[in-house]
């Protein structure tokens, strides 16, 4: 028991790290860090569990006691010694109801801070700056224009895009990104445009015209480029109305995560 028991209790305190990471790289994130190494990826991991288990010894602590941070430690670096072994295993045995119930709630902790500190970073578009932050997907950042150097707030992405046609042919269009879907490989499934146009002739007599409908669906493995422009709304007019915008702006990038 002497043997197994720091090997669990390890496990343990290294899970609380395991749930906020992938609780924070989860949905539209990406779990890993670009080019982290599995030992790298599994130090993080201890990283963070540390501050989390300590957090978790303090609330245990103010009611049964028994434990410290000082001997988490030395289980993670193997310097505990039998008689700590023991005395930890028979205080275990007598309070594991309670040391069960706060570590359910150490994890349920864990996940739900690790899911507010994302829709944080994504409200607050931390994640357009830091590169360890970034989402997987790049498409992303381009249709949405989601970019470091853009303006923060009103800002309409607009696509040129260019099509292949059945017929051999190439066609061109352009329009306001409205949505889009993307693979689990990250390629371009499905482009919605909004207020859409349709390049007609060449040369002079290149003309664009509207095309009809309340959006225009192109399928991502017939698209042979895609040229964006980025229009900054300019909203100085609207005075009072401005600030009350970018509340509600931020309110709906924070809770639907939109960009």
């Amino acid at each position: 028991m002497n043997i197994a028991l720091p090997g669990l209790l390890i496990i343990l305190g290294i899970v609380p790290g395991i749930v906020f990471w992938n609780g924070y790289f989860s949905g539209a994130f990406s779990r890993r860090f670009a080019g982290i190494s599995p030992v790298l990826e599994f130090a993080q991991y201890v990283i963070v569990a540390l501050p989390l288990d300590a957090v978790g010894l303090l609330v245990f602590n103010r009611y049964k006691g028994g434990w410290s941070f000082e001997t988490l430690l030395g289980f993670l670096t193997g310097t505990t010694s039998s008689e700590a072994v023991s005395t930890i295993a028979t205080t275990l045995e007598e309070t594991w109801s309670e040391a069960a119930v706060v570590y359910l709630a150490l994890l349920a902790m864990c996940f739900l801070s690790a899911v507010a500190l994302r829709r944080l970073v994504w409200a607050t578009r931390l994640d357009a700056h830091l590169h360890l932050l970034r989402m997987k997907n790049s498409w992303y950042y381009r249709l949405r224009g989601r970019g470091s150097g853009l303006p923060r707030w009103f800002i309409a992405p607009y696509a040129d895009i260019l099509v292949k046609h059945p017929a051999g042919e190439s066609r061109l269009y352009r329009g306001l990104v409205e949505e889009f879907e993307v693979t689990r490989d990250g390629e371009l499934q499905v482009l919605a445009l909004i207020d859409a146009d349709r390049g007609e002739n060449r040369g002079e007599r290149f003309e664009w015209r509207p095309i009809g409908g309340d959006r225009f669906i192109i399928m991502g493995e017939t698209v042979h480029s895609i040229n964006m422009r980025y229009v900054h709304i300019d909203y100085k007019t609207l005075h009072r109305k401005k600030s009350f915008l970018r509340t509600r702006l931020f309110l709906r990038s924070f809770f639907l995560q939109e960009p």
